[in-house]
C-alpha cells in the first residue's frame, strides 16, 4: 500500500525558489511524499502596490515540478477564495472561471494531480447548488478546449452558510464527474456527521457509489484542528487544539475499509501565532504514523468545555 501524505504550503509570484524548494526538500526528508501549494494570494492582472501577489512565472513552476519529481512527491493546487461558482453576477462568474484557467496553468506547469476549490456563500433553497453546477460544467468546458488534464476538486466548506455541505461537494463532483476534497475539520465544524464509525463508514459508502475513485485517481483529503461556532468554522489549530477533531476515528474508518491507498491526504493545520516548538511537518507526521500504524480508534470523545477546568 502507497500512502500520499504531506502538508499544504503557500506559493506566489514574490517567493524566490530557494524559500519554496527548501520546504518541499523538508517534506521528503521527514518521510512524506505530497504536498499542496497554496496559491490563494495570487490574483489576476496584479501590480506592485496592491493586495495579493503574482502568479509564479512557468520557468519557476517548472524547475518546482523538476525538484518534485527527483524527490518523488506528488502535488496539488489550492485556488484562490476568487473562484466562486454561486453568484448571480456576471462580473463575478467571468473572474472566476479566469481565475480557474489561470490556476489550472499554474497546476500543469506544477505537473499536479488536480486543483481544490471552494464553491462560494450558499445563496436561498437550493439556487446556489445549481448555480454552481451550471458554472463548474462551463469551466470544464473551457478547460477541455484547452487541452488541460488537470483534475478539478471542489471542497468541503466550514462555514454553514456556504455552500459545501458534504452531500452537496458529493452531488457536485457527481454531477459534473470531478474529485472532490474532503476537508473532515470543515465536515466536523458544520456540524457534519463524521463524530461515529457508523456516520463514516455511511460517507465512504456515498464516496464509493457515486465517484470513480482509486489508487491512480485518489480522493483528496484535508486534516488539521479546528475551533468552530454558531457559523460553523472560526479558525484552523493544530491537531492537538481546537475544539476536537475526530481525526484519528476518521482515519481509522479509512482504515478499516481499506481507503487510505485511495486518498492523497494534506495537512493544513495552523497555528495562530507563529512557535519555534511546533511546524505544520509536525502535525503532517502525526497523521503518517497513525496512519501506519495498527491503531484503531473506534470511538470519539468530544473534548471538554475549558469551564470545566474550573469546576
Amino acid at each position: 500500500m502507497v500512502l500520499r501524505i504531506g502538508p499544504s504550503y503557500g506559493l506566489h509570484g514574490l517567493m524566490s525558489f530557494e524559500e519554496i524548494s527548501k520546504k518541499v526538500r523538508g517534506i521528503s526528508a521527514n518521510d512524506l511524499n505530497s504536498l499542496e501549494f497554496g496559491i490563494q494570494r495570487c490574483t489576476l492582472n496584479w501590480a506592485k502596490g496592491r493586495p495579493g501577489s503574482p502568479y509564479p512565472s512557468e520557468t519557476f513552476c517548472q524547475k518546482l515540478r523538476e525538484l518534485n519529481q527527483s524527490l518523488d512527491l506528488t502535488s496539488s493546487v489550492h485556488a484562490s477564495y476568487s473562484v466562486v461558482l454561486t453568484s448571480d453576477d456576471p462580473g463575478k462568474t467571468q473572474f472566476a472561471k479566469a481565475t480557474m484557467t489561470a490556476t489550472a496553468r499554474v497546476a500543469t506547469y506544477l505537473g499536479a494531480t488536480h486543483v481544490t476549490f471552494h464553491c462560494g456563500s450558499r445563496g436561498p433553497g437550493t439556487k446556489g447548488l445549481q448555480r454552481a453546477k451550471n458554472v463548474l460544467k462551463e469551466m470544464l468546458e473551457a478547460r477541455d478546449k484547452r487541452g488541460t488534464k488537470i483534475e478539478y476538486s471542489p471542497e468541503v466548506a466550514g462555514k454553514v452558510n456556504s455552500l459545501g455541505s458534504f452531500h452537496e461537494i458529493l452531488e457536485l463532483a457527481e454531477c459534473c464527474g470531478t474529485l472532490f476534497t474532503w476537508d473532515v475539520a470543515h465536515d466536523f465544524a458544520r456540524g457534519g456527521q463524521v463524530t461515529t464509525f457508523n456516520a463514516l463508514n455511511a460517507r465512504l459508502e456515498a464516496i464509493e457509489a457515486r465517484l470513480d475513485v482509486s489508487s491512480q485517481r485518489r480522493l483528496p483529503i484535508h486534516i488539521s484542528g479546528i475551533v468552530r461556532g454558531k457559523a460553523g468554522e472560526r479558525y484552523h489549530t493544530p491537531l492537538k487544539e481546537g475544539d476536537g477533531v475526530p481525526w484519528r476515528l476518521f482515519l481509522s474508518a479509512l482504515k478499516q475499509v481499506g481507503f487510505l491507498e485511495r486518498c492523497s491526504i494534506i495537512c493544513e493545520s495552523k497555528a495562530r501565532q507563529l512557535s519555534d516548538n511546533w511546524s505544520r511537518l509536525i502535525d503532517t507526521k502525526r497523521i503518517r504514523e497513525f496512519c501506519l500504524s495498527n491503531q484503531i480508534v473506534d470511538k470519539w470523545t468530544p473534548k471538554k468545555p475549558a469551564l470545566d477546568t474550573f469546576l
